[in-house]
């Protein structure tokens, strides 16, 4: 069989992006979704992970697997736990098993930085051997994959890849700061950032999709962090915006009771050293990148 790569949560932000860019760089990919709508001009077949027999026949047809498919949002987690438990953890226990199964080439795994919980500053930042200690279900849904898929990885010899993701931004995506920020500063409506020192790990599409295609294609296989390689606070993001929005007005509150004031650097030297991972893309392109597909899309 010539290689086919299996892409599930092919309608997704991520997921979407990269079949798009593996179909356009001629790979054979089979997208699947249990959403089959998409903005891309590629069809996406329906699949529904927590359905094993589904599951084992798309999977039998390919020799690869990049896991992207899964509920993302801690709001659902917290409010609809078990769905959002059988979806991410039952679904990827599903792929799993399948992919063993058909002696899949590579499976690559999409997992967050949110198995870590909150991780502090350290020097050096967190490294892949930091202790995982997720604080809501959905964080706690992805560390069960991880686990299963080291496990499968150590017993069955398999070539597998988990990428600890750090806030994957860019175009497409909406609902995370660089969309609620650009939307209200487009709109005149104020930017309200939380502390001076708030601050969090990125990643732009763009770096997200090279690390994965690295993942499936390198020798390499284990848990890796992927991010931007910087933290960024929260106040540079809504600064930089205010250079390309003019007249956007930022105002800075106090930290809550209880807000983290820094969220810890993710150590990305063992994706560097191991699959080649190297971030291309800084806040000041990623904004200016951002903001130009917003403007586009509203034309």
């Amino acid at each position: 069989m010539s290689d086919k790569i299996l892409v599930t949560g092919a309608s997704g932000f991520i997921g979407g992006h990269l079949s798009n860019s593996l179909l356009e760089k001629g790979y054979d990919v089979q997208p699947v979704d249990i959403d089959t709508k998409t903005d891309y001009n590629f069809t996406v077949s329906k699949c529904d992970i927590t359905n094993f027999n589904e599951v084992k026949n798309f999977v039998k047809e390919c020799t690869h697997v990049v896991h992207l498919a899964g509920i993302v949002d801690v709001k659902s987690s917290l409010e609809r736990p078990q769905v959002v438990w059988g979806d991410n953890s039952q679904g990827t226990a599903n792929l799993l098993e399948a992919s063993r199964i058909s002696r899949i080439k590579k499976f690559v795994y999409a997992s967050t930085n949110s198995v870590y919980g909150q991780y502090p500053y350290i020097e050096g930042g967190i490294t892949e051997d930091y202790p995982i200690c997720p604080v809501n279900p959905y964080g706690a849904s992805k560390a069960s994959g991880e686990l299963l898929i080291e496990s499968y990885r150590k017993t069955f010899n398999m070539r597998t890849v988990c990428l600890r993701f750090a806030g994957v931004y860019g175009p497409g995506k909406l609902g995370n700061v660089f969309d609620i920020f650009v939307r209200k500063a487009i709109a005149g409506e104020e930017l309200t950032v939380t502390g001076k020192n708030q601050s969090r790990n990125f990643t732009y599409i763009d770096d997200a999709l090279n690390s994965l295609k690295l993942a499936l294609f390198e020798d390499a296989v284990g848990i890796f962090n992927i991010s931007g390689g910087k933290s960024i606070k929260v106040l540079s993001i809504a600064e930089e915006i205010s250079k390309h929005i003019k007249n956007t007005k930022i105002v800075v509150i106090k930290n809550r009771e209880g807000d983290a004031k820094l969220q810890g650097l993710l150590n990305i030297d063992k994706a560097r050293k191991e699959l080649g991972y190297i971030p291309q893309i800084g806040l000041q392109t990623g904004v200016r990148k951002y903001i130009e597909w917003y403007q586009n899309r509203r034309e």
